[in-house]
């Protein structure tokens, strides 16, 4: 009973203060805070872009061109794009603070954009469609993939006069850069390096109950389910209600992680409510649905809209591949993951790394990182970080457009 009377109590607190969101004071400061306060608050230098993709999207990212304290100067630096994971956020890549890899990055020298991909509550604008409008949601990761990253490799050396950059993707992220590479090759030149994150293309060995369920649920195979994964208030609350470190049910918020495999020895307790008020954050169930295809069909394929419809779209009864030999010894790609990623299996990835060539595998050296581990964990700087930030400004440069 005082566990019910202690949870209803700080329900009322937040909703008594909710359009201010005021939260109690033992909990994180960071708590409930989106990404443009969150930058404020912590004295971020940044800046927000806005780019229109060639079918009308608007995508935003955010800028970190420099680290806290630094004095501005003329001087170019190397840039990098970080590309998030399905249905997530750019402020992953900066909770916590001094340990986050876009931190990192920034006192290293790079020039920092993180993209928030179409669908993300940053990017939720059209030149004539709505998020009410279904067609706003028919995009999956291959429009962003052809669209919205050379649209941003452009911005970006507009802005800057840097011709190349390197890419971090976690997850989805990891994907995009995939496609974007078999399918947009006039591109490649301009990219230094790509550090993938556990990117999910193949999963024969996935462990995950949660991705099993997704993957057999007819609703989905059909396409029924049109909608959106949006971020809202509402959950936000439940999580600030439920996810906090007094409340009894905490353990079994940490659970709720454990479909990406468990270890919970890297969750740290007081930034997790951070990550849980901010995720999920949107995109379209198009995308995942192309993901499950892809696993079902046991190949890294175009979307698949059935024999006819392929014919229309494509020419052909089955989706054209995204050939990864392609893009074999053409730029340095490094892929990391983990052992203990429920997403997909050891087998999984090291099939996908033989698949390019050239491709550097990244084993993270603790035995139960997870898939999420990537941008959740406690130790992710010496984990992974310090070996991405490394490799990044080993093959950076900076190249006049």
């Amino acid at each position: 009973m005082r566990f019910i009377i202690f949870e209803w109590l700080t329900l009322f607190h937040i909703l008594k203060f909710s359009h201010g969101f005021v939260f109690p004071s033992f909990m994180d400061p960071d708590t409930g805070k989106q990404l443009y306060e969150f930058l404020e608050s912590h004295n971020w230098v940044y800046e927000n872009h806005t780019v229109v993709s060639p079918d009308g999207y608007h995508i935003n990212a955010v800028r970190l061109p420099r680290a806290r304290g630094e004095i501005p100067s003329n001087k170019k630096k190397p840039c990098i794009l970080l590309v998030h994971g399905y249905a997530s956020q750019p402020q992953l890549f900066m909770v916590p603070l001094n340990n986050s890899i876009a931190m990192m990055l920034v006192e290293a020298g790079f020039d920092v954009w993180i993209m928030a991909s179409r669908g993300c509550v940053y990017s939720l604008k059209h030149e004539f469609l709505t998020p009410k409008d279904a067609k706003f949601w028919d995009f999956s990761f291959h429009e962003i993939a052809y669209y919205d990253i050379p649209a941003y490799m452009d911005h970006i050396r507009n802005v800057t006069g840097n011709e190349k950059i390197s890419y971090i993707g976690h997850s989805m992220g990891g994907v995009l850069f995939l496609a974007f590479a078999t399918i947009r090759p006039e591109y490649l030149k301009r990219i230094d390096s790509a550090h993938v994150w556990g990117p999910i293309i193949y999963n024969n060995y996935a462990r995950s109950i949660e991705e099993k369920t997704w993957r057999e649920d007819e609703r989905i195979q059909k396409g029924k389910i049109k909608g959106d994964n949006e971020w809202s208030r509402l959950k936000m609350w439940l999580a600030i209600i439920f996810c906090n470190t007094k409340s009894p049910f905490l353990e079994k918020c940490m659970a709720s992680q454990d479909g990406f495999g468990p270890d919970r020895s890297q969750i740290d307790k007081e930034k997790f409510i951070v990550h849980m008020t901010n995720d999920p954050s949107g995109s379209s169930i198009k995308t995942y649905l192309h993901v499950l295809q892809i696993n079902q069909a046991d190949r890294f394929q175009f979307y698949d809209y059935e024999l006819f419809r392929n014919l229309q779209v494509y020419g052909q009864f089955k989706p054209p591949l995204y050939n990864l030999r392609s893009i074999s010894g053409k730029i340095p790609i490094i892929i990391s993951y983990g052992v203990n990623d429920y997403f997909a299996g050891t087998e999984d990835f090291e099939r996908l790394i033989a698949e390019i060539p050239g491709a550097i595998g990244h084993i993270v050296p603790w035995p139960f990182f997870n898939h999420v581990d990537f941008v959740y964990a406690k130790d992710a700087k010496k984990l992974l970080y310090d070996y991405c930030v490394r490799m990044s400004k080993m093959y950076a440069t900076v190249t006049e457009a």
